[in-house]
This record gives structure tokens, sequence and C-alpha cells, in this order.
């Protein structure tokens, strides 16, 4: 029987029982609705709090009043476009798709530009699932395991933990987490559900370290201790199968699994214990790998949004873990989710790049700059302490993740605009050629601002990006029809730096690294041919 999904909006330990008993979910029930908000519960946030969840709602409901508006081409004026600019008989008119929460099944956003018609010269596989055939990480097969479980460090790594990826990853009470600590301490380790993850969470504090913006092309700083990690994870997947697939425990290690086979950058393993555990994430893997859904992986963005946890801290819990930024973020990244989610479904809901071609540039301009118009208010409503800053962003986590994601979406906003200039013979309207300059400018900063040595859940995901940025980037500089930076070429080579950092470790990126360096040294030489004929 399939285990039961955790809607990862809903999930948080803060909203299930401070007490340290087991607890079973019945399986008719979902488990977002497992929050003890009884008639005695009233939160009380203080003025700002509230101030910032009233500025979601607004946003969410934003993205609702789009999908209920009319027709984008039905008011023209909008956007100083017509389809009358583009001379073809192919032009058709351009409707977002209505399900804002479906990731298209064929989305693939990093490996569906290696189709684009102007690499059509150069050789390589454009087989997209045969990355991952035949190939086994190496790292993984030399660690071996010198050290077991010594339950006297299982409080320094839940420490870790709640400092290093909780932040990111509300899913589980702190309080109760600690106080299964301290019954470790006095019982021993059990084979139970509170065992199982904080054996888990022992693993992630383990493996990862404290946000450092050191970039990838300095020497590299000491790694985590992967093997000793593994012997906690083991540990906790062997508990697992005892587990009741309906319990909170289950649910809670299982996505911890996800999370920490994201940061052994393990797509696919991660892929099955997202499964079990979820479905949010699951779409995230899906904009990178064609896997199909063992059930239909939607998820309600547009219901209220979770309530931050009282400010209740207990005396076990690191007093450096930011427990209220730690939740704002969380929730920001559900509103930029939404936003990305309706990218994905106005402009990559068809397997090839090319109906970009066949659409009215009046309706995808329109649809863009609406998108565009919702990130920079997303941006812009956020508190303080989540604005980034290049000048003074330092070393602070997230605000850095809150920019990584904004550049994701315009990069992935603006690359339709982007194919359109490369690929059309026809003059493109101005804002159209706008737009695609857009897409090159936030492919390179994209690049710039992601190559560091941070690992987190998503360094496989920052890996795939700066393969993609710098294809698009290539794609720009070979076209000659836009203005590019100064810096392009080292801005490709930072990008070759960061697949081969973490090519070490994942199956796909080091094929994805030789065929960026193929299409990068083909279209240096190209461009250099040209240059010694004037």
């Amino acid at each position: 029987m399939s285990a039961p999904r955790v809607d990862s909006v809903r999930t948080s330990a803060a909203h299930a029982s401070t007490k340290p008993q087991r607890r079973t979910i019945p399986r008719e029930t979902p488990v977002h609705c497992l929050r003890p908000l009884g008639e005695a519960y009233r939160p009380r946030f203080d003025p700002a709090a509230l101030a910032l969840l009233e500025k979601m709602d607004y946003m969410i409901s934003l993205v609702e009043k789009a999908k209920s508006d009319p027709p984008v081409d039905s008011s023209p004026s909008d956007v100083p476009v017509t389809s009358d600019h583009i001379q073809s008989s192919a032009v058709r008119p351009w409707t977002a798709h209505a399900d804002l929460q479906e990731i298209p099944s064929r989305c693939d956003i990093s490996c569906r530009i290696l189709e684009w018609p102007i690499f059509d010269e150069i050789q390589y596989n454009r087989k997209r699932d045969a990355l991952f055939v035949g190939r086994v990480k190496a790292s993984q097969q030399s660690h071996l395991r010198s050290q077991g479980i010594v339950e006297e460090h299982i409080s320094s790594y839940v420490d870790q933990f709640l400092i290093n990826v909780h932040t990111k990853n509300p899913v589980v009470d702190h309080t109760l987490l600690s106080q299964h600590v301290r019954d470790i301490a006095e019982n021993g380790l059990g084979w139970d559900g509170p065992t199982s993850v904080t054996l888990m969470a022992c693993a992630l504090g383990i493996i990862s370290q404290p946000f450092q913006r050191i970039p990838v092309t300095n020497v590299k700083t000491v790694e985590p201790d992967l093997s000793l990690a593994d012997v906690y994870y083991t540990a906790a997947r062997k508990r697992i199968g005892l587990l009741d697939t309906a319990s909170l425990e289950y649910l809670q290690t299982t996505f911890l699994s996800g999370v920490y086979e994201m940061y052994t950058l393990r797509p696919l393993v991660a892929w099955h214990s997202f499964h079990a555990a979820c479905s949010s994430m699951q779409l995230e893997i899906r904009t990178e790998i064609n896997l199909t859904p063992l059930k239909t992986p939607s998820w309600n963005l547009t219901e209220e949004l979770p309530m931050p946890p009282h400010e209740t801290r207990d005396e076990d819990v690191p007093t450096i873990f930011p427990l209220e930024e730690s939740w704002y973020y969380y929730l920001t990244d559900i509103s930029q989710r939404a936003i990305l989610d309706r990218i994905l479904n106005s402009f990559y809901a068809e397997e090839s790049d090319r109906h970009w071609l066949q659409t009215s540039p009046n309706d995808m301009a329109r649809i863009a700059l609406e998108l565009d118009r919702q990130l920079v208010m997303t941006d812009t409503n956020l508190p303080p302490w989540l604005h980034y800053s290049q000048e003074n962003i330092g070393d602070r986590e997230l605000p850095y993740f809150i920019h990584r994601r904004l550049l994701q979406m315009q990069e992935c906003l603006f690359k339709p605009f982007l194919f359109r200039v490369l690929h059309c013979h026809e003059t493109q309207p101005q804002v159209i050629s706008e737009l695609a300059q857009r897409c090159v400018e936030a492919c390179r900063t994209n690049i710039l601002e992601t190559a560091i040595q941070h690992r987190h859940h998503g360094s496989w995901f920052v890996a795939r990006g700066a393969f993609r940025c710098a294809m698009a980037i290539v794609a720009a500089a070979k076209s000659g029809k836009l203005v590019m930076p100064n810096d392009w070429f080292a801005c490709v080579e930072t990008a070759l730096t960061v697949i081969e950092f973490w090519g070490q470790e994942a199956a796909d990126l080091q094929p994805l690294g030789q065929i960026l360096r193929m299409v990068y040294d083909h279209t240096k030489e190209q461009l250099e041919q040209e240059q010694s004929r004037y």
C-alpha cells in the first residue's frame, strides 16, 4: 500500500503535538490537517509578522486573480507588441495553463536546451535519459566506515542540524527533537520513530556546514565526514521499515532521508524518498528529470499559509538557531514556488521549445511581464532581515537562497524570448529583444552568484543550472544577435568549474560538463575564425 502524501506547505512538527508520545495518523486523514488549532488556540504575532503574512496572502490573491482574468490577448495595449510584427503564418494565440500547481510531465528545464537548433551542427548525445545510465558515483564507493554511532555526540550533531538544515526545511518540531535527544541520552538508542528521526537529523548535521561564500575556483575546503554521516543515515533507514507508514515519524524520517540524498547529489534515490513522504519536492526534481509520478503530483498553494510557531525555545535548542527568520524564509519560499510553477506551466508545458516560434509574441510578452511584476513584488515585500544586498550579504544564508531562487525564476522566465531571437529569421519586436537580453544577464548573474563551495540540498540544482545558463550564453554568443557581457568567456569557464566541482559525486553532471566543453570550444573557435576574416 502506498504511503500517504505530506503536503510540505502544511507539514511541520511545529504544528504537531509537543508531547514525546508516538502518534499515529489515520490513513484517510491528510497530514496537513493534523494541526492542533482548536478553539482555544489563538496565536499571537507582532505587527511586523502580521503585516508580512498579509502581504503574502495578497501576492497569492494576485496569482488567483490572474487565473480568472480574460485571455491575455484581449488587452493588446498593455504591451506595445502585435502579432503583425512576426511575418509567419504559424503564429497562434497563447493561453497560459490554468493549473498552477501541476509541473509539466516533460519539463526538463536544463537538458531541453540540448535540442536547440542553433546547436544542430555540433555532434553530441541528445538523449537526456542516457545521462544516468551505467554511471556510479565514485566517491561513494571509496567511503570507509571507520567509526560507528557515538551516543555522546548525538546532541552536537542535532544542534548542527537545527542551525544548518532545519532553517530551510522546518518539518520537525525542534523542541520535540531536543526531547528525543534527552531520551536517547537516558535510555539509549531504540528502534522506534523518535530514534529514527533523531538519527537522520544527525546524518544531516554531520554532512552540513555553516554557510560560507567560498568560490569554487578557490582551493577546496575541508569536506564534511561523508562516511560518518552515512553511518547515521543507514541506521535511520534500517528503522524506517519498522515504523507505521501512517505515523508522523515515518513521514518526517523519509522526507529528511530525501534531503540527505539531495545533499549527497543522488536525485534518483531522493525521488523515492520524497515520493514516500510528500509531493512538493518531488515536483522540483521533475523540473530536471523526466520521471512519471505514481500519483498526481499536485498541491494547492492557494490555501491559507501555515502560521509560524510560537516563539518558544527549549533550553537545549541552540540560541543561534533563527526560529522566526527560518519560518518567514519558509513562507517566502512557498510564495516563490507558486510563481515558478506558473512560469513552468505558462512556457514549458510542451516538450519542444520550437512551439515558442509558433505563438503570438504579444501574448508571450504580456504573460512574462506580469510574472516578472509578481517576482519584483515578492522581492520588494520581503522583511528587512531577508533582503539580499550584494554589498552587505556577508554569510547570511537565507537571503542568499531567496535571491538564488529569484535568479532561477528570471532565467526560466526570459529563456523563451532568447530562443525566439536566436531562431527567428524575422526581426523581433523591441520588447522581445529586450527580454532576450535580460535572459543573458540573468544567466550570467546566476552562474557567478551560485559558484560557491557550500553544500546544501540544492547543490545538484545549482550545477544543472550552471549548465543550462552557460549553454544559453554560448548560444547567444554564437548567434551574434545580442550584446554579450565582456566577461562571458570567464563566465562559461566558471560554469564548467561548478559542474566539475559537483560532478565528482553526481552521475549526470560529468557528461553535461563534457557537452558544455564541446559546445563552448566549438563556438569559441568559430568566433575566432570569423574575427580573423576582418
